[in-house]
């Protein structure tokens, strides 16, 4: 199967296939992807530096001619693949200016989320009975598992340790998202607020039920996502008292 230029641009630089792959879907070599990309359509390295003044050119000339406001996934896409570089890469470095362009008005936390690579975690398990917290394929979350067997009584209101330690760096912390059974527990609060690896994590749960719950040990009791936090200033003013 001989691949045509803008499935290739597509590929390589829009959905960021390893070569292995393209050569895979084009049942051919990786050497005669290369070839392709190189010799025949004369397609530059998506993994290049970029060249001063290209971000600028990219924000004034062609985001304005390009770009809906739409999609910012839609147009990072479109971005990608009129300047050959990778998806991601555009994203990192005129994903700022998209959002302050088309969507002014997004809080901060999701636009930071938009635009910076995501952080990487420090997981210490604090005793080797305790079930790690797992994060699926393509999922956001970590789930935290009992590490215990325990009981609740219905309306009651308990801590639980997670038996963990999640560090996260400067910027980002710790939410509590929702646990499987929403018609009977619940996380109120997940304590994430480490400055240290040697803090253990604690769940705060709520049986807003009208049963008493019984969990086993290594059941999930929470499930938590990682966000990045605003730093703020504070300004007091004095009103009429």
């Amino acid at each position: 199967m001989a691949l045509t230029k803008n499935e290739l641009i597509t590929l390589y630089y829009v959905e960021e296939l390893p070569m292995r792959e393209i050569a895979s879907f084009a049942k051919c070599s990786e050497e005669n992807v290369r070839r392709l990309r190189s010799n025949i359509f004369e397609l530059p390295v998506r993994d290049r530096k970029w060249k001063d003044g290209e971000v600028e050119i990219v924000l004034d000339r062609v985001m304005p001619e390009l770009c809906t406001g739409d999609s910012m996934d839609g147009d990072m896409r479109v971005l990608s693949q009129a300047i050959y570089r990778k998806t991601s890469d555009v994203r990192r470095k005129v994903g700022a200016a998209w959002l302050e362009t088309y969507a002014p008005n997004v809080d901060a936390p999701t636009r930071y989320s938009e635009v910076i690579p995501p952080p990487s975690l420090t997981l210490k398990r604090l005793h080797r009975w305790i079930r790690l917290p797992k994060r699926s394929a393509n999922s956001s979350y970590l789930t935290l598992y009992a590490p215990d067997d325990f009981s609740m009584e219905t309306m009651e209101t308990r801590s639980i340790s997670a038996g963990v330690s999640i560090y996260t760096p400067g910027g980002f912390t710790l939410m509590g998202a929702s646990y499987a059974d929403e018609d009977g527990v619940r996380p109120l609060v997940v304590d994430a607020s480490a400055e240290s690896d040697d803090k253990e994590i604690n769940v705060i749960l709520f049986n807003h039920s009208s049963e008493a719950y019984n969990f086993v040990k290594h059941d999930p009791i929470a499930k938590v996502l990682v966000v990045p936090v605003a730093r703020f200033a504070l300004k007091v003013m004095e009103g009429d008292i």
